[in-house]
C-alpha cells in the first residue's frame, strides 16, 4: 500500500479515479476513468491496463463520461465528439456525421437494452444560444442519429438518461439563459419528439443540476445533484420533475451516487462527507464509512468505490455489505500499459508517456511493458483506508450525475460564462 504523498502527473493533476464503468455483458470487463487516462481490466481485476488520454481523444484536463455497450464497445463523450473502441482500448474512432466535431457533454447506455446508447451535444452559437441535441445509437455505438427535435436555443444541456422501465421517457438537465439562468429539467415522453420544461428549485448557473439516477422501476422517480460552490445537494422528484424534495445536504462536493440494482437503497458520498446510505422509501441517511468518496457504481453483487490511494489505501474498491467494509480491487501500483499491436494508435500515442505515468503512480507490478500484478486485497472497516490495514472505506459513475471534475462540463460552462453565465462543473460522475 502506498503511504507517501503522491506526486503530480505531467499534466499537473493528482492521480485519482473518478468513474467506474461496467460491461453489461461481461462482469470481468471494467473501465476506470482516471485523471491520467483510462484503466481497464478484462479478467475481473487480475490485471489492469492503461490507455493515455490522447488515444481516446481527450486532453489532459477533460473528465469525459465513459460507458460500455452490450457488445463491449467502450464509448466516451469528449470535446471533439463521440469516441468509441471496439477492441478494448487499442484504437478509438470518432463518430462521423452530425456528431463530428460536436462537444458531447454527456452520454449513457440504457439498462434494459444496453446496445442502445444516448448522447447529448450542447455547442455555443453565440449570443447566449446553444445547439443542444440528443443523439441515439441502437447498434452498440456503430451508427448515431438525432433523437427527436432540438431543445430550446437558450438551453445549455448538461446531462441525459432514459428511464429504465420506460425507454421512451428521456430526461435532460441543464440551465436556461439570462437574466436569471434558471436550472431546469427537460422531459420527453416520446423519445425526444416533444419536450416539457420543469424548473428545479435552487438550481441556476451557480448551482447547475446533473442527473444522478432514475429509479429502475418507476420512471417518475428521479435523483438530481445540484453542483454548488461549496456543498452539493441531492434532490428527488416522485412525479417526473413537477415537484422536488431535498434528499441529502452535503458538507462538500458529492462525488459519488449510486442506486442498488432494485432501486431500494441509495448511496451517496464525497471526500468530506464520507459514505451515506438510505432506504428509498424513507430517505433516512446513515453514515456507513468515512472514506473520501470519489465515485460510486452499484453492480448486481457489489458496490464499487473510487478512493484516494494515498489516504484510503486503494484506488478502487468494492463492498458486498452496502458500504460498511471494502475490499481493495485496484491499486495504482497494479496498472501497466495496454498491450496492443505495433502500429495501433494506443501503442504509438501512449508509449512515450508511460515512463512519467509509471513513476507517478508507482507502477511496480509491470515487467517489460507487461502486467504481472493483480488486485491487491484486504478489507476495511469503513473508517479510513483499506488493503491490508484496518482502515477500510467507501465510495465511488455514475457514474455516474451525482454520478460525474471537472473540466468537461466545466469548460462548456466557462464558455457560457464568457457569454454572460458564469458556471462551473467540478467533476463528471458515473450514474448507476
Amino acid at each position: 500500500m502506498l503511504t507517501a504523498a503522491a506526486p503530480a502527473l505531467a499534466n499537473g493533476r493528482y492521480p485519482a479515479a473518478g468513474l467506474v464503468a461496467l460491461d453489461p455483458s461481461d462482469p470481468k470487463h471494467i473501465v476506470i476513468r482516471a485523471t491520467y487516462g483510462l484503466v481497464s481490466t478484462d479478467d475481473g481485476g487480475a490485471t489492469w491496463r492503461w490507455v493515455c488520454e490522447q488515444s481516446v481523444g481527450f486532453s489532459d484536463n477533460e473528465d469525459p463520461m465513459v460507458a460500455i455497450t452490450k457488445n463491449g464497445t467502450v464509448i466516451a463523450g469528449v470535446f471533439k465528439g463521440l469516441s468509441a473502441s471496439t477492441d478494448r482500448g487499442c484504437s478509438f474512432t470518432m463518430a462521423g456525421g452530425a456528431l463530428a466535431d460536436k462537444y458531447v457533454v454527456d452520454l449513457s447506455t440504457e439498462k434494459v437494452s444496453p446496445d442502445h446508447a444516448l448522447a447529448i451535444v450542447s455547442n455555443g452559437l453565440g449570443g447566449g444560444n446553444f445547439e443542444t441535441r440528443v443523439f441515439e445509437s441502437l447498434d452498440d455505438a456503430t451508427t448515431w442519429a438525432q433523437a427527436g427535435v432540438d431543445l430550446p436555443l437558450e438551453f445549455l444541456g448538461l446531462s441525459i438518461d432514459a428511464a429504465p422501465s420506460e425507454p421512451q421517457r428521456l430526461y435532460v438537465t441543464g440551465r436556461f439563459g439570462s437574466p436569471d439562468y434558471p436550472g431546469a429539467l427537460e422531459r420527453s415522453d416520446d423519445r425526444g419528439k416533444t419536450w416539457v420544461r420543469f424548473d428545479i428549485p435552487g438550481a441556476d448557473d451557480k448551482h447547475p443540476p446533473y442527473l444522478s439516477a432514475i429509479d429502475p422501476t418507476d420512471p417518475d422517480r428521479i435523483y438530481v445533484r445540484l453542483d454548488t460552490p461549496d456543498a452539493d445537494v441531492l434532490v428527488v422528484s416522485d412525479d417526473g420533475g413537477a415537484t422536488w424534495t431535498t434528499a441529502f445536504q452535503g458538507v462538500g462536493p458529492l462525488l459519488g451516487f449510486a442506486l442498488s440494482p432494485d432501486g431500494a437503497t441509495i448511496a451517496v458520498g464525497g471526500e468530506k462527507d464520507g459514505l451515506w446510505t438510505a432506504p428509498k422509501d424513507t430517505l433516512a441517511f446513515t453514515k456507513v464509512a468515512t472514506l473520501g468518496v470519489r465515485c460510486l457504481t452499484w453492480a448486481p453483487d457489489r458496490l464499487y468505490a473510487c478512493a484516494d490511494e494515498f489516504k484510503d489505501g486503494f484506488h478502487v474498491g468494492y463492498s458486498t455489505n452496502e458500504g460498511k467494509t471494502f475490499t481493495a480491487f485496484e491499486h495504482l501500483s497494479s496498472v501497466c500499459p495496454m498491450e496492443c499491436p505495433a502500429g495501433s494508435p494506443t501503442k504509438d500515442l501512449c508509449a512515450d508517456q508511460w515512463g512519467v505515468v509509471s513513476l507517478t503512480i508507482n507502477a511496480t507490478s509491470c515487467g517489460e511493458g507487461g502486467a504481472t500484478g493483480g488486485t491487491g486485497g484486504g478489507t476495511g472497516t469503513g473508517t479510513g483506508g483499506a488493503g491490508g490495514s484496518e482502515t477500510g472505506g467507501g465510495g465511488g459513475g455514475c457514474g455516474c450525475d451525482l454520478a460525474g471534475g471537472g473540466t468537461m462540463g466545466g469548460a462548456l460552462l466557462f464558455a457560457a460564462g464568457a457569454l454572460g453565465a458564469a458556471t462551473r462543473r467540478r467533476r463528471r460522475r458515473s450514474r448507476k
